[in-house]
């Protein structure tokens, strides 16, 4: 029974060391098992720091390859950008080059000929063609023009009314209803 004893004697004799190292602070005057809690509490939020530090680094390589994406849809952006402005460019001067020769095709045409041609042109075109014509040649032009659509021309000339689409058939019959045979229920 002694040598039981003597352990049981030992292991009271650490827990009461361990108490009492507790209890009373060391030379440093911080107690062991603070100093040890607080070791601990700083391993893990050192830890947290990391793995925070890890997931900040993850984002930042994220957004860089973002960035690197976005940055090669806006140059393909400004270099579609830039064909579309050329083609643009070169329509414009073509319809002007194109409109320049019906003008003078217009102005060589005599009043009557070109009184016809211009009523049947679209009436954008129309008034294109009449505002670089010489003003004194245009009111020939515009005296001998349908007064209907003369009219229509120079409102838009001025600006006082804005281009419609001009009718292309005959405007739809109205359905006279009465004459509509009711639908049989099923």
């Amino acid at each position: 029974a002694a040598p039981h004893s003597e352990a049981a004697n030992s292991t009271a004799a650490v827990a009461d060391a361990a108490a009492a190292a507790k209890a009373a602070p060391p030379k440093g005057g911080t107690p062991v098992a603070l100093t040890l809690e607080a070791i601990q509490e700083l391993q893990e939020r050192k830890q947290g720091l990391d793995k925070r530090e890890t997931d900040l680094s993850e984002r930042a390589s994220a957004l860089d390859v973002q960035e690197k994406v976005l940055n090669e849809k806006l140059k393909r952006m400004e270099a579609l950008n830039k064909k579309m402005a050329e083609k643009l460019d070169a329509f414009k001067s073509d319809h002007e080059q194109k409109v320049q020769k019906l003008v003078t095709l217009v102005e060589s045409m005599k009043p009557d000929a070109a009184a016809s041609y211009i009523e049947n042109l679209d009436a954008q075109l129309a008034v294109e063609i009449l505002a670089r014509i010489q003003v004194q040649r245009a009111a020939k032009i515009m005296n001998l023009v349908n007064k209907e659509k003369g009219a229509r021309l120079s409102e838009l000339y001025t600006g006082f009314r804005q281009p419609t689409p001009e009718p292309t058939g005959p405007a739809p019959a109205s359905v006279d209803k009465s004459k509509e045979v009711p639908a049989q229920k099923m």
